[in-house]
């Protein structure tokens, strides 16, 4: 959990970086604990929207949601499927905008 704060803790600083390591960190941890990976895989794609790289967070939000595509999905926690949908639905609405203009 330590190292879920210090990512959020960095990532409000604008320390994009650094709360990419904590994240990957979490990840390389604690492979087996499916709410960690969850938590840090959409944290990952959130820093890519904030920081305007549209394309990856789309592409990491989908890989996220392709976890909730499997037989085991009722394991997952569901606030992160939540999340990924409602920051892509967001990405669509900016691309549509930017086309438009």
């Amino acid at each position: 959990m330590q190292l879920i704060q210090r990512g959020q803790e960095a990532s409000s600083q604008n320390r994009f970086s650094l709360a990419l390591r904590h994240y990957h960190a979490l990840i390389e941890r604690f492979p087996d604990n499916i709410y960690f990976i969850c938590a840090a895989e959409y944290e990952i794609a959130f820093i890519y929207y904030r920081r305007g790289n549209l394309e990856e967070a789309r592409i990491r939000f989908n890989n996220l949601l392709a976890r909730y595509d499997h037989p085991d999905a009722e394991l997952l926690p569901p606030q992160f499927r939540v999340l990924s949908e409602i920051v892509l639905a967001r990405i669509t609405e900016a691309e549509n905008n930017r086309r438009r203009r």
